[in-house]
């Protein structure tokens, strides 16, 4: 019969407990989180867990405080929450808040929302149940509310040293405790939403949870909704099909219908032909696959290159474009977008795409390319910034 050790391909208890929380919670063990928890497991160990489940109560309940970071606030992100009030126009707003901790943020949410008259309809997420069931009772601390804007009294009542949520807000919430890496958003929230809210949790996840999480927003949200992020977790989102970073602000995306922008630009295409000139076939082809609703972005590569061969680099930048957020990012096909940049003088767009690219890739060749573009049009913050990178990612010095 196999061990823990066995199972999970560990050589100490240590090395155990790691691999469990990676693979099972898709929690990151960094160098910030690992000594906090060596400190916890050698002040209290005393026996191995010998199942599973023993050794899930373990980390619970002992390592907690180690790996899920609830620290927050009521109305940490404003900007966030007034862009929020902007974009909803439905009679009925459904927004999801991953990450949600002990509640500061949905509630945040709640209260922008129905002070200005909108209905909504909130999903609060985290993988702490203790967090899950401490947000949903409401109950906060004076230092939770050190953000708050005194318009907003009206939302809270104070009972001794304490301050509670009001009833109608709670209503507007519901918490779901749940570990997307077992269990799907779809499995408990059965409708689409409208916006996404992921702050702060990304830098804590493995890659491989990161995309799984990414992948489920994609298929919950619906098509021209929102997701807000932070700074620091943009480049988790930038790669992903169907998503558009429309202010870098904000760190707010929009997911597109990759079809109905299909549809519009072949019939531009359609009418860019001279009237003399048949419609080419790839044209055809890709028209007839978007109207039976069966995309192939095989058909977009293909109007690429019909648009490259007849010199209309516009065009192909547009379709080239598609390519890059119907599908996931590949090498080949970010070059060829940013040498169609380079062919239309678009240099705003090929340095913005060739930044994304070095934040996934870190490829030397890039990184020299955009320090050359840097110099040539005099932007000294660019080139030092870029430079100091290249610098310390392949120890040579640029002169």
């Amino acid at each position: 019969m196999k061990t823990l050790k066995d199972l999970y391909r560990a050589t100490t208890f240590v090395e155990l407990i790691c691999r469990f929380i990676e693979v099972n919670y898709g929690i990151k063990i960094t160098e910030t989180n690992s000594d906090c928890l060596l400190k916890i497991l050698y002040s209290i160990f005393n026996r191995y867990p010998e199942t599973e489940e023993e050794l899930d109560f373990f980390v619970k309940f002992y390592l907690r405080d180690c790996l899920w970071n609830n620290e927050s606030y009521f109305f940490r992100n404003k900007a966030q929450l007034e862009e929020l009030v902007k974009i909803a126009k439905r009679d009925l707003v459904r927004v999801l808040s991953f990450g949600c901790a002990e509640g500061q943020e949905p509630y945040s949410i709640s209260i922008v929302l129905t002070d200005k008259g909108i209905k909504h309809k909130i999903y609060a997420v985290d993988l702490d149940e203790i967090a899950i069931n401490k947000a949903k009772t409401g109950i906060y601390t004076p230092f939770d509310l050190r953000n708050f804007d005194e318009k907003y009294t009206w939302a809270f009542s104070v009972d001794g040293e304490y301050i509670r949520i009001r009833e109608e807000l709670k209503e507007n919430v519901e918490f779901l405790h749940i570990n997307c890496l077992k269990e799907p958003l779809e499995k408990y929230i059965r409708q689409k939403v409208d916006v996404i809210f992921c702050n702060n949790v990304m830098i804590y996840l493995t890659d491989n949870y990161k995309k799984n999480i990414i992948k489920q927003f994609c298929n919950l949200l619906e098509y021209d909704g929102y997701i807000f992020t932070t700074h620091e977790e943009k480049s988790n989102f930038v790669m992903m099909p169907g998503l558009v970073n429309i202010s870098d602000e904000l760190v707010l995306f929009k997911k597109k219908n990759i079809s109905h922008i299909i549809e519009k630009d072949l019939r531009d295409l359609y009418l860019l032909s001279d009237n003399d000139e048949q419609t080419d076939d790839e044209v055809l082809i890709g028209y007839e696959n978007d109207l039976k609703d069966n995309f192939n972005v095989e058909i977009l590569r293909r109007l690429v290159t019909l648009n490259i061969n007849k010199e209309r680099f516009d065009e192909a930048k547009k379709w080239q474009y598609l390519v890059l957020i119907s599908s996931e990012y590949n090498e080949d096909d970010i070059d060829l977008y940013l040498e169609i940049c380079r062919r239309t003088g678009d240099m705003e767009e090929l340095i913005d795409m060739l930044l994304k690219k070095i934040s996934i890739f870190k490829k030397e060749k890039d990184i020299l390319l955009l320090i050359n573009i840097a110099k040539d049009i005099g932007n000294a913050d660019l080139y030092f910034t870029y430079k100091n990178l290249y610098e310390s990612l392949f120890n040579k010095n640029i002169f």
